[in-house]
């Protein structure tokens, strides 16, 4: 509820996506005149996930869809609140499960993810719905079990991709968290998880793709410009560095990739200090960067804190690699592979609020688990005072094996 109160005073009008893709494909569907704008066109700028949900909801006008919108993004906000409290339950100790869920819902930046017209909601529920599976698939103790995790997770990554394209590289970090995050088992079994996952998510995706060729011609999944139009719009606001005035100058002339690649490498070329700055910039700018820039200056102290634990906590879990539960590694690859999404394309915070919330649990796993071995060596060397044959080694390895 209160992130639909605020949502919208931050947001007045519909966002640029919500009024050229969304509402559109959302009144066709309506109508049944399938996926398609007002020109009768199929809409490749984004999979039809969002409008397939909010069609019922649409009227002809797109700004007076957003009222009864809202509602739907409402209860998309309060599914979310208990799904991650579901996942809080699973992964935290107890007292840390509180704290963690309330700063992961209610941090202020975040209130803007139930803006209305925007499928952050949508996307962030259906992940988020993914992981607590994905839990199942590292700790269940029988087989039957851990197959069935593994179809629920690739069926809900299906979905998420379905509404943002930004599932396709959640769905491949968290396949790679099974391959080498679940040190406990053998390679076969590892595969086989992964294919299971794998599977499902294809048996949602492969349709649309399908589809989308033979009403373009061309294999894809979305629409090739609309990639282009994120990496132009990735380099705006960069002018107080030499390499970004470049980059601001050719930005709009750039065809495909390798025109980006081309300009990059002349830019770092000549300015190589300068260029490693801007992409540095550019890399944390999607924890705090608005489509506007209005709030930039007052989201970044709030986030980018969050960033650097976040950065840490994802180190510590390297250090300990075979100490690190699998479900942890899983959700910070999500995190990452959003971070990665947002930076090469547009740097904004609204790519990353849909995983703000795994950031927060993984980092309230990494704190909890540090303050256990911490308490865990001052029991043994204690212990040891006491008694000169108990080994502050061995208190260790018996707290290790417990967590």
């Amino acid at each position: 509820m209160v992130a639909v109160l605020v949502a919208p005073r931050l947001f007045p009008r519909p966002p640029t996506d919500f009024v050229g893709a969304y509402h559109p494909g959302a009144y066709s569907l309506q109508q049944g005149h399938g996926y398609v704008d007002a020109a009768g066109r199929l809409v490749e700028s984004y999979p039809p996930g969002y409008s397939l949900v909010i069609a019922p909801f649409v009227r002809a006008d797109a700004v007076e869809s957003l009222a009864s919108i809202r509602l739907v993004h409402g209860a998309l906000a309060a599914v979310l609140a208990w799904l991650l409290t579901l996942l809080a339950d699973r992964l935290l100790p107890e007292r840390w499960r509180g704290p963690a869920v309330l700063l992961a819902l209610f941090w202020p930046p975040q209130l803007a993810l139930a803006y209305p017209g925007g499928s952050e909601i949508l996307f962030a529920v259906l992940v988020t719905a993914a992981a607590l599976p994905l839990v199942s698939v590292h700790r269940a103790r029988k087989g039957e079990t851990r197959k069935l995790a593994a179809l629920a997770v690739g069926a809900l990554l299906g979905l998420a991709t379905m509404v943002r394209t930004m599932g396709l590289s959640i769905a491949g970090a968290v396949l790679l968290s099974i391959l080498l995050a679940s040190n406990r088992w053998s390679l076969r079994r590892r595969l086989a998880t992964c294919g299971l996952v794998l599977l499902t998510w294809l048996l949602f995706v492969t349709p649309w793709v399908a589809f989308y060729t033979a009403s373009t011609g061309r294999v894809g999944f979305t629409s090739t410009e609309v990639g282009m139009v994120g990496l132009r719009l990735g380099f705006q606001r960069f002018e107080s560095f030499a390499p970004g005035r470049l980059l601001e100058e050719r930005r709009l002339g750039w065809q495909d990739g390798s025109d980006v690649r081309r300009d990059l490498i002349e830019a770092s070329r000549r300015w190589p200090a300068e260029t490693m700055e801007l992409l540095t910039v550019k890399l944390f700018r999607a924890w705090y960067a608005g489509d506007s820039g209005r709030f930039d200056a007052l989201v970044l102290p709030m986030n980018l804190p969050w960033a650097v634990l976040f950065l840490l906590a994802s180190a510590r879990s390297l250090w300990r690699w075979r100490r690190t539960p699998g479900e942890v590694v899983a959700l910070e690859g999500a995190a990452v592979a959003s971070w990665l999404s947002a930076f090469v394309t547009s740097s904004l915070l609204r790519y990353m609020a849909p995983v703000f919330p795994f950031a927060v649990l993984v980092i309230a796993w990494h704190l909890a688990d540090a303050l256990r071995e911490r308490g865990a060596r001052t029991h043994a060397v204690a212990g040891s005072l006491v008694d000169p044959t108990r080994s502050e080694t061995a208190a260790v390895r018996r707290h290790e094996c417990a967590v």
